[in-house]
């Protein structure tokens, strides 16, 4: 649908925001081994290997976590607007990332 420009194929976090992620999200000991390297370039382990519903779920945890709560506000205004939940839940996470950065910069 015409509107999300710029959209993301897939979940992702970037800058302060993916930094600050991966360091809660470890602390959550989802299954990781704590003592990995987090390097720009090292995945984070278990959740790179998770579907797009799941990384969801976790990304509203942490924006939630932070004070950033509306994620699943936008989502759904977003799907009221015409768009499909993917498409809202997509943009909804790069809306929390950009608004995350801005702040945190």
């Amino acid at each position: 649908m015409v509107g999300l420009c710029k959209l993301k194929e897939n979940m992702t976090l970037t800058g302060k925001a993916k930094e600050d992620f991966e360091k809660w999200y470890i602390n959550q000991n989802y299954e990781l081994d704590l003592t990995t390297d987090l390097s720009p370039h090292t995945p984070v382990i278990g959740f790179d290997e998770l579907d797009d519903p799941m990384k969801y779920g976790v990304f509203v945890d942490w924006f939630d976590s932070v004070g950033m709560i509306g994620t699943v506000e936008l989502e759904l205004s977003i799907i009221a607007g015409g768009y499909d939940r993917q498409e809202a839940r997509l943009w909804a996470i790069e809306k929390q990332n950009e608004r995350y950065n801005t702040n945190k910069t």
